[in-house]
Parts: structure tokens; C-alpha cells; sequence
């Protein structure tokens, strides 16, 4: 700079520093204190004029307050009102003024007074007004007007309130990403907007945005404001290292430069730059630091050229990587890299809001490695170097693991084959041990079955080969029958704890054992009477004493808390057989040689009194459920009943047996009292009333076989006695007679299990468990056992047993089941008894809602007829012999519709039943030799198929798609496919089985074919190849058969129902041959035959079968692993 220029710039920087004063009252007249030439001195006047004027402004702006301006400055701009001023900075000095015309604010820009002194800045910042008063656009502050007050050139622009960019960054806790890309895309739009007419900002920062306030955000904006870009005259003078700009130097601000702006070639300066300060702000936005700036601007411009960028995620990781993405193209070292245009780069912005996909990506793995390579050269090659020799390595391991693998394979095959062949082997021997259990069970060899079941437990690490047959007949066992314990002789006497939590027992060794019943462990043993046997053990009513006596004649009383004998009573009389309680608890009675009754206090055991009457040995006594009232039996043919009601001296009633030999050896009382059984020595069981009136009236008698030693009377209508040989006789009470008896042998109808889980001596006592379904029992077998009971199938509702015809059934036969989601169908075949003989059988179908609860009605059908019931159980097709079909809603029940078949046609029965298919529209009825297939809605049926010979069944195929067919079985072997909606075209499916089809089955898949012969034979095909794979004999006639999966079918004979597994061809399970039961006297003759029926259901998972006149329900699948 010449000593000239040093000269006229000192003057004006001394001319404003004496401005700036505030306690400047006169001021040298500038340019006295220096020798300039006259052109200088009078553009330093110009100057001087100058900064007066700005002065003026100042001194308006700082001075608002009336009370403290004693004269006023000047107050405007051209025509321009001065309100305030609003920055200042290295260019120029903005004001907010008022426009008189148009009554809007407006913001006035004028340059600095050192800024006139370069003509360049003077006309760059002409240029600035005249270069945005061509640019109109929301994203762009606009130019009213300009103009010059005296020598100062002004600029008017909008006044836009909301500060600038910079401002609002650093109030911001945290911007979302989402806002800063919106922001940017604005920018991008505005500048795009000037890129096309031409012009490039080349200094784009935040300073240089202002933030113009909106009311209300648009539709899918995130913002409160719109950016605007503004000041595009690059006139700013650099004053500082960071935000300034100064004459000389390349124009624009180093922190937001382009690389090749900061190279100073104005030809290499392109939009691109501008992208890439866009890029800049974009970048602070969204990680709030600058990419590049540092402690100098040597430094930032250092890092510019050739720091590698750190990625924006790195700082915050809720930037998004496709956002990240374009920051990053953005900021690409080489323009070419960029984006090619502003539009373009707000066009992948705006994709990145709407949530589109982005045309910026990031930089692959072999980019960044290459740009790492370069400027790493060194660490470059030591790692090429390392990941060659890793690499072969790697092959040379690769290729022997291949080796080793390959060895591995084989032998992983040859030992999958090898557990393959175990594990079939295991699963044979499961299988043949499973059936061989079966028959060593039903032939009375329990040991036998259990070590044959027990042997397939599996092993650690086994997989599991029981199949449900093993796991039905386990159940069967642990469901009919529990061996609690054991007495090293035999036992007397069971007595069951009223929680119904423990067992006592008694032995002839003398020793008392307590049992818990949810564990099945001994609790303790009692030892107490000096001798002999214990004869009988029974817990108080409170349950917190325990008797027992014995042939000691002592009484011994146990706390149930401990277990300790808490007192000892010996009586003069000999051996004590029998001990009872009262059921409040207050009197004990006991009782045995001496043929007297000894009273006492049960709390005590003090005696109260005696009771003589009985001439014989006592053998037995028991108490009355609910009153005071005693009831004993002796040998001298007596049975007495003492009422301790009215006094202490209690009223004695004497019962007589019918034969005084034909003693009777135990006792029970009925559940609430009103009657008393008795179990005589000659096979009589008699039922006597105790009700007040009638006291000892003989209401029955049955003579049973064998003797009993214990009675059980649990519920009203149902009376167990145990005998002397270990079996136990039901007998069904109603109408207060022993009109229904069965023999039940503790494992047919009333308890679970087989005749070889019964007891194989006498059984001593007999008791319920309270609050379960259990029975105790005690035999001379040495063990003691608990019974599950089964619950017989009420085929008549409550109200209607006690009606006329169903009270008189002489016999009845279980003819069909039906299975359906919502009920069970069973139909039996009756005969009704009336005055002069037996009338004919009639038909009833016994419908169940739920198939663990009773029949909820019952439908009377006349004799003659078959029936089927529809998938849904909603209706039921019957068809009588005589020609008629019917269709009832069983809802309703009530008829839908009624058709004849013609008359020519009526055979003498019916080959066959009807059926119904899964969509519930049609039926199909084999009736002689031709088929009738109708509408199920109206009953409409078409023109009959014919066949040449008697058809006796018939079953849908193929319902849910194609054409609907059904296939048909005659009685000379021929299967036929009719395509029933193609004019009945017959196809013939196999001829000649060689005895009459009486049964077919299609599996749930519909890909096998079942047929069942009348010589016994099942033959399984595939379908519809009809290629034969299985084939089964049975004893007789087949007549029923379903497929519970694809590879398991049940076949039902007149014999037997059988299990088979077509996979390995083999007999899963068999149901045991029915028994018809019948007894001599003819006019109370019940005669119960079973011919196999059963029902799978609906989910394939159990079966229903009737088995001995009771039904029973069957698991097809194994348990799960916790319930092992």
C-alpha cells in the first residue's frame, strides 16, 4: 500500500473513532492532520459526508427517548423512515426502516464507510441489488428497491424477522434430521432458482439465510419458517480468520468454501461449489459441528483439501443412513462426484422426506478402502501383504476342513443310519411288547404286562418309542388301579381320613401303617396292641383321633398329629371285632366275642354304657350318617337298630334275616340314612327301610355270588359290595329296589382297568376316599389298593328314568355312534316289556351335548330304519325299511321334509345307509342295488343309478373341489366311482375282492381307501391309483371302519375292534370281545350286548367306544413330556 492510500485510510479510521466516541463534543476536521493532494481531500469530504450521515442514523437509533435528545438527527433513507438499526457486519450495515408509500416494514442495507473507498466493493454491491432484483423466488430474499443517499448506495429488501440461520442453530438443543433435510432442500431450490438465470452466490452460509415466520406449517412440513437466501454480492471485507471477508483475498468465507474456491481459479467455481456449501450447512445441521473447520483457517483449508470426512452418524447415530447419504455426495472432494445440479441434490432430499428411495448411497467397502489406500500407502501394502497370506491360509484350511468334512458326513450317515435301524427295532419291539401286555393282562397276569410296558422306558438320551397304544394301556393301569402298600400279612381293615388326604390300615400282624394319598408313601407306622391281629381302624369325624381294637380287647386311641397313642383302654370281653362314631363325633361304640355293644365318650374313651341284645358274636356295627342311631349285625341271625334320640337309653328296633343261618356279616347305611344293607354269609344282599314309620320293612333282597365281606354305600343309587374273591358287585338302586345289578370285578364297568388289576384274595374292607373319585380297599392279598371309578353312561335323562317305557328295558343293543363338533349321536335298539309280554324293539338315539356330561334327550324311532347325521350335527337323515326318508333339524327336532321312494322299488330292507356330505347339501342312499342321490335342503332326488348287484355301502369323495363323487362297494367285491353332477358315469375302481363290501373309509388326505369284506378282511388302497398296501384279517364280518390319520384306521367286527398302524402293518391295540350278561329270574331279566360301536373325533384326537354297556374314552395321542 503506497504512504497515499496509508494516509487517506488513517484519516477516515481517526474520523470514525472520534464518531464512535460517545463524549466527543468537536471534531478535527478530517484530512487537517495530513497532506493529501486537492483531488484526496475533496473525496475525503465526500467520505466525511458520509459518515455524518451514518452518524446521524446511529445517534437516532441510540437516542429513542424524547427526554434525552435535545435536537433531532436525521431520521430517514431516501424516502425511507429509520426505526432501528439491525446488525452490522464486514460489508455493510442493515437498518429497519419504514415504507411511507406502501406502509410495510422493510430492511435497508448500506455498504461500510471504508467499503466506498474501493470503487470494486462499490460496484460489487451495485451489483448485488441489481443481481437479486432478477431473482423472484420464495427461497430468496427479494429487492424492492435501491438507490443512493448522496454518495451512499443503498439497498431496500423485505423485513424478514425471524434472524438468520446461524441464530437458530446454536438455540437449538438438538435438530431433527428431518428439519435440517427440509431446510436444505428449500436452499437447494432457491439457489437452483439462481443457478438458472446464471448466477452463482459463491459465499452460502448460515449467516446468509434469514428465517422468515409462518403462521400455520404446511401439510408435511416440519418447519415454523421458510429459509431465504440472501446477500449475493460477496462484498464483505474479511476482518477475521473465520466469518470475514477482506478485499484481496478470494472471495466467499474459508469455513463454507469449496476445494476448488479455496484454489482461487474463478473458471473452476461452478454451481457445484454452491451444492457443496450447501452441503456444509447440511452437515453442522445434522451432527452440530463443522466438517472441516479447526483452530486457523490454515488449518480448516488444510482439512478441506485433504482430511477424510468423518461421517455425520458417527456423532449422532439418529442420523439416517440414506440422509447421511446425501450429505456425503454433497461434500465430495471432486465436483464431478457431486450432485450435478441444486435441483438435483433438493429432488434426493425430498425423496428421503416423502421416504422414497434415495439416489445417493453410500460409499461401498472397496471405495473406502481405495481412498484409505492412497492416502495410507504404507499400511496399505502391509495389509494387502497380511490378507494375501490370510487368504491362503484360509484355502489350505478350507480345503482339508472339506477333506475332514466329507469324513465327518459319512460318518454322520452311517450312524443316522445306524440309530434308524435302532430306532426301528426299538419301535417292533415296542409294538409286539405292547400287544403281548395286552394278553398277558387280560389273561390275569398283571406282573407280566407291567415288565413288558416297563421295559420300553427310554433311556438317557433315548428318543421316546412308546406309541399310544403302550401309553393307553398305562394309563389303563395307573387310572384303574394303585398299589398303595403293602402288610407283611393280611389286612383287616381300611379307614380313609375325612380330608380324604391319608389311609389307615390295619393287619393281622398287628401293625397300623398311614398312607399319603397324594405321594402313595407311608406316613408312619403304629405299633400299640400287645397281641393278636388288629381288627378295624376308623378315624373320629373332626379327623384328630385314629382308633383301632384287636383281638387283644384293647381300645387304642392314636393323635393324628403325631401319630403318638394317647391312651389305651383293654375291656374284660375278649376280642373286639368292629369300632364306630357317631357322626358328631361324641360316641364311640365298639364290639366283637362278648356279643355286647360297649358306649363311650370318644374324646375320652370314659365308658358311657352297655348295650346287651345280641346273643352271638357281633360282626359287625356302623352309625347312622347324620343321627344318633346305631345299627349292628350278629351270628345270632339279628340285625338291631338302637335310637339314642330320645334318651339316654336308646329305643332298640330288632331286624330279622329271612334265615337266621343266612347271617349277615357287614353293614351300610344309605348316604342320607333312610336305609340299611346288609351282606349275608349265603350270597344275600338285603336292603332294609330305617326311616321313622317303617323301620326294618324288608324293601329288597338280591342273592349275589359270592358272600360279601364289606358293603360301600357312596351314593344313593349305587351300592358296592366287595366279596371273598377280591371282586366287587354294583348294584343300581331305583325306585328304592335292587332292580339293575352288574358284576363288576373292580375292572369292567364301574372301576377302570382289566380282571388282572383286581385283588387275587378276600377283600376286607371296602371304603370311598371323601372329596375324590376314589375307592380304598384292603384284602387278604397283603396289599392295599385305590380305585378310580369310572362313571357309567346315562343313556336316559333324569327327568324320564323313572317313566314308563324306560324303567322296563329288558335289553338293550348299541347299534351306531356319531361324533360332530357340537354333539355326540349314540343309537341303541331296545325291547319295552308291558302286561302280557314283550312288545317289539324301537330304536332311540341318545344325543349328548358334551361327551363327559348326560344324554341332554333322547328321540324315540320306530323300529326298522338307519340314519346318518350330517358333519355338524345339526341334522339327521332316517330311512325306514318300508321306503320313507325324513330329514329332522335336531335343534328342533322337528321334521324338515318327508320322501317316498317308489313303490317298485321297496326292497325287504335296506342295503346300506344313507350319507351325508361335509358341505351339508347333498345325501346319497344305497337302497338294493341302486343309488338315490338327492338335494339335503329339499329332499328333490334324482333319476336312481343303477347297479347290477346289491350295493351295501356308500361314501362321498372329492366334496370341497371338482365335480362331486361318490364311491360304492356291492356285495360281490366291485368298487364303482360315480360322478354324481356328470349324469352318474360309472367307472369300475376293482373287481372281484371276493366277498361283499360292507364298509368303506377315505382317509382325512383322501389319498388311501379302506374296504371292508364280510369275510373279515380290510384292504387299504392308495388313491386313486388303487394300489393295494395293506391288508388285515379279523374274526368276522366287518362293519365299520374310519381312518383316525393317514396311518392309523380302526376296523370294527361283530368280535372285536382293532387298532391298526398301516405303516408297519401291525395291530396297535384290540378291544376285548362283548359280553352279554343274563340272569336267571326271567321277569327281571337284563340282557346288554355290545357289537363294537365307536366314533372318532372331529379333531382325530380320541375315540369314543362302547365297551360292555359303558362308554369309554380313548387318547390317540401320547402325552406331552411334562406329563410323562
Amino acid at each position: 500500500m503506497s504512504d497515499y492510500d496509508d494516509s487517506f485510510l488513517k484519516s477516515l479510521v481517526s474520523y470514525q473513532e472520534q464518531l464512535n466516541s460517545a463524549d466527543a463534543v468537536e471534531r478535527t476536521k478530517i484530512g487537517e492532520d495530513c497532506s493529501l493532494p486537492l483531488e484526496a481531500l475533496q473525496k475525503l469530504a465526500e467520505n466525511q459526508q458520509c459518515l455524518d450521515f451514518i452518524d446521524k442514523i446511529r445517534r437516532m437509533v441510540a437516542y429513542q427517548s424524547p427526554h434525552e435528545v435535545t435536537e433531532l438527527l436525521p431520521t430517514t433513507i431516501g424516502k425511507f423512515q429509520v426505526l432501528s438499526q439491525l446488525g452490522m457486519g464486514g460489508f455493510g450495515i442493515v437498518f429497519h426502516a419504514k415504507d411511507p408509500d406502501n406502509n410495510r416494514s422493510v430492511a435497508i442495507k448500506i455498504p461500510r464507510p471504508e467499503i466506498l473507498m474501493s470503487e470494486d466493493h462499490v460496484r460489487r454491491f451495485r451489483n448485488e441489488a441489481r443481481t437479486a432484483a432478477q431473482l423472484d423466488h420464495p427461497n430468496i430474499v427479494q429487492v424492492f428497491d435501491s438507490g443512493a443517499e448522496g454518495v451512499v448506495p443503498y439497498i431496500v429488501m423485505p423485513y424478514v424477522t425471524g434472524g438468520n440461520l446461524a441464530i437458530w442453530r446454536d438455540q437449538q438443543r438438538k435438530i431433527a434430521p428431518r428439519e435440517a433435510a427440509e431446510i436444505v432442500m428449500h436452499l437447494a431450490r432457491g439457489m437452483a432458482h439462481a443457478h438458472s438465470r446464471g448466477i452463482l452466490h459463491r459465499d452460502i452460509k448460515p449467516s446468509n439465510v434469514l428465517l422468515e415466520p409462518v403462521g400455520e406449517m404446511k401439510n408435511g412440513s416440519f418447519l415454523k419458517f421458510i429459509p431465504k437466501l440472501t446477500d449475493f454480492g460477496l462484498a464483505k471485507q474479511e476482518n477475521s480468520e473465520e466469518d470475514l471477508t477482506r478485499s484481496g483475498l478470494t472471495p466467499g468465507t474459508s469455513s463454507y468454501m469449496s476445494p476448488e474456491q479455496v484454489l482461487g481459479s474463478s473458471k473452476d467455481v461452478t454451481a457445484k461449489s454452491d451444492i457443496f456449501s450447501l452441503s456444509i450447512i447440511l452437515y453442522e445441521l445434522l451432527s452440530g459441528t463443522h466438517p472441516f473447520r479447526s483452530h486457523s483457517e490454515s488449518e480448516t483449508l488444510n482439512n478441506l483439501n485433504l482430511t477424510e470426512l468423518i461421517p455425520s452418524r458417527q456423532y449422532r447415530l439418529s442420523v439416517p443412513r440414506d440422509l447421511q447419504a446425501i450429505c456425503l455426495k454433497g461434500l465430495e472432494k471432486k465436483p464431478e462426484q457431486r450432485y450435478r445440479s441444486a435441483d438435483e441434490l433438493a429432488d434426493d432430499l425430498e425423496r428421503f422426506l416423502d421416504g422414497r428411495t434415495v439416489l445417493a448411497r453410500p460409499a461401498n467397502l472397496l471405495k473406502k478402502t481405495l481412498k484409505w489406500g492412497k492416502r495410507h500407502p504404507l499400511l496399505a501394502m502391509a495389509s494387502t501383504i497380511l490378507s494375501v497370506s490370510l487368504c491362503l491360509l484360509i484355502c489350505v484350511t478350507f480345503y482339508y476342513n472339506n477333506k475332514l468334512q466329507i469324513l465327518l458326513v459319512q460318518s454322520e450317515r452311517g450312524r443316522v443310519t445306524v440309530e434308524k435301524q435302532s430306532f426301528a427295532i426299538r419301535q417292533r419291539s415296542c409294538m409286539t411288547d405292547t400287544r403281548l401286555a395286552q394278553s398277558a393282562w387280560s389273561q390275569g397276569n398283571t406282573k407280566q404286562a407291567l415288565r413288558l410296558l416297563k421295559r420300553h422306558f427310554p433311556g438317557k438320551g433315548e428318543k421316546d418309542v412308546r406309541s399310544f397304544a403302550w401309553w393307553h394301556l398305562w394309563k389303563e393301569f395307573n387310572d384303574t388301579t394303585r398299589i398303595l402298600g403293602e402288610h407283611a400279612d393280611q389286612i383287616t381293615s381300611v379307614a380313609p381320613h375325612p380330608s380324604g388326604h391319608l389311609v389307615a390300615s390295619s393287619c393281622r400282624d398287628g401293625v397300623i401303617k398311614i398312607w399319603d394319598l397324594e405321594s402313595l408313601d407311608k406316613v408312619s407306622s403304629l405299633r400299640g396292641h400287645e397281641s393278636g391281629s388288629i381288627n378295624c381302624v376308623v378315624f373320629s369325624p373332626s379327623g384328630d383321633s385314629l382308633v383301632s381294637v384287636g383281638d387283644d380287647s384293647a381300645i387304642c386311641f392314636w393323635d393324628t398329629l403325631d401319630w403318638s397313642l394317647r391312651k389305651q383302654i383293654h375291656l374284660d370281653g375278649g376280642k373286639i371285632n368292629r369300632a364306630s362314631f357317631s357322626a358328631d363325633g361324641d360316641l364311640l361304640a365298639v364290639a366283637g366275642v362278648d356279643s355286647v355293644i360297649h358306649i363311650r365318650a370318644a374324646s375320652t374313651g370314659e365308658p358311657l354304657q352297655t348295650l346287651d341284645g345280641h346273643q352271638k358274636e357281633i360282626s359287625d356295627l356302623t352309625f347312622h350318617p347324620t343321627e344318633r342311631i346305631l345299627a349292628s349285625t350278629s351270628k345270632d341271625g339279628t340285625i338291631r337298630v338302637w335310637d339314642f334320640r330320645a334318651g339316654e337309653k336308646p329305643k332298640q328296633f330288632v331286624i330279622q334275616v329271612p334265615r337266621p343261618e343266612n347271617w349277615c356279616r357287614s353293614l351300610a347305611f344309605s348316604p342320607v340314612g333312610d336305609r340299611l344293607a346288609g351282606g349275608s354269609i349265603m350270597n344275600d344282599t338285603f336292603v332294609w327301610s330305617t326311616a321313622d314309620g317303617d323301620m326294618g320293612e324288608l324293601i329288597d333282597a338280591e342273592k349275589q355270588y359270592p358272600n360279601a365281606r364289606s358293603l360301600c354305600w357312596p351314593a344313593a343309587n349305587r351300592l358296592y359290595k366287595a366279596d371273598i374273591t377280591g371282586s366287587v358287585t354294583e348294584f343300581q338302586i331305583a325306585d328304592r329296589a335292587l332292580r339293575k345289578t352288574k358284576k363288576i370285578l373292580l375292572d369292567e364297568e364301574i372301576f377302570v382297568g382289566r380282571t388282572s388289576t383286581r385283588h387275587s384274595q378276600a377283600i376286607n374292607s371296602l371304603h370311598k376316599v371323601p372329596h375324590s373319585s376314589f375307592f380304598v380297599s384292603g384284602s387278604e392279598d397283603r396289599t392295599i389298593r385305590l380305585w378310580k371309578v369310572l362313571q357309567s353312561l346315562e343313556l336316559v335323562p333324569a327327568d324320564l328314568r323313572d317313566q314308563e317305557p324306560f324303567k322296563t328295558a329288558s335289553h338293550r343293543e348299541f347299534n351306531r355312534m356319531y361324533w360332530t363338533p357340537s354333539k355326540l349321536f349314540i343309537m341303541t335298539h331296545e325291547g319295552v316289556r308291558n302286561d302280557i309280554g314283550w312288545d317289539s324293539e324301537d330304536s332311540f338315539l341318545h344325543v349328548f351335548s358334551k361327551i363327559e356330561e348326560p344324554v341332554q334327550h333322547r328321540l324315540t324311532m320306530p323300529s326298522g330304519q338307519d340314519i346318518a347325521v350330517s358333519p355338524s350335527g345339526g341334522k339327521l337323515i332316517q330311512a325306514y325299511h318300508e321306503g320313507r326318508l325324513t330329514l329332522m333339524n335336531t335343534h328342533t327336532r322337528k321334521q324338515d321334509w318327508e320322501r317316498s321312494l317308489p313303490p317298485f322299488l321297496h326292497p325287504d330292507y335296506i342295503h346300506g345307509v344313507p350319507v351325508i356330505n361335509n358341505l351339508e347339501t347333498h345325501f346319497i342312499l344305497a337302497w338294493g342295488s341302486d343309488l338315490y342321490f338327492g338335494d339335503l335342503r329339499t329332499g328333490e332326488m334324482e333319476e336312481p343309478l343303477k347297479n347290477e348287484y346289491f350295493t351295501p355301502s356308500v361314501i362321498f369323495v372329492n366334496e370341497e373341489s371338482g365335480p362331486l363323487n361318490a364311491i360304492s362297494g356291492d356285495d360281490r367285491g366291485n368298487v364303482h366311482l360315480w360322478n354324481l353332477e356328470g349324469g352318474g358315469i360309472k367307472k369300475r375302481l376293482w373287481t372281484s375282492l371276493g366277498s361283499s363290501i360292507n364298509s368303506l373309509s377315505l382317509s382325512p388326505s383322501r389319498q388311501r381307501l379302506a374296504i371292508g369284506l364280510s369275510n373279515g378282511s380290510a384292504v387299504v388302497f392308495l388313491y386313486p391309483e388303487m394300489e393295494k398296501i395293506a391288508e388285515f384279517s379279523h374274526e368276522d364280518v366287518v362293519t365299520k371302519m374310519e381312518f383316525c390319520n393317514q396311518d392309523r384306521i380302526l376296523v370294527s367286527s361283530s368280535v372285536r375292534t382293532h387298532f391298526w398302524d398301516l405303516e408297519n402293518e401291525s395291530e396297535l391295540l384290540c378291544f376285548p370281545e362283548p359280553v352279554s350278561l343274563h340272569w336267571e329270574n326271567t321277569h327281571e331279566e337284563l340282557f346288554t350286548r355290545c357289537s363294537g360301536p365307536f366314533a372318532v373325533s372331529p379333531d382325530r384326537d380320541r375315540v369314543a367306544v362302547i365297551l360292555q354297556g359303558e362308554m369309554r374314552l380313548i387318547d390317540l395321542s401320547p402325552p406331552s413330556e411334562q406329563a410323562r
